[in-house]
């Protein structure tokens, strides 16, 4: 099954993906967020993900300033 859904051009994501358009995106939905919210959470995404199943993350400050994602 993998095998037929296998492409060996887009294997990092689907054809028509817009990686950049999506980081845009999401950095645009990152500070709306925390705006709206009153937060100020740590965008993670471009070079700093990496062999992941997704592009983006958010991460918020919890007891003792740790982060969580």
């Amino acid at each position: 099954m993998l095998e037929l859904h296998d492409d060996p051009v887009n294997w990092e994501y689907p054809p028509g993906f817009d990686y950049d358009a999506e980081q845009k995106r999401f950095l645009e939905y990152a500070n709306a967020f925390g705006t709206t919210l009153h937060l100020n959470p740590k965008a993670e995404t471009g070079i700093c993900i990496q062999d992941a199943s997704f592009h983006s993350q958010l991460m918020f400050a919890v007891d003792g300033g740790r982060t969580h994602a």
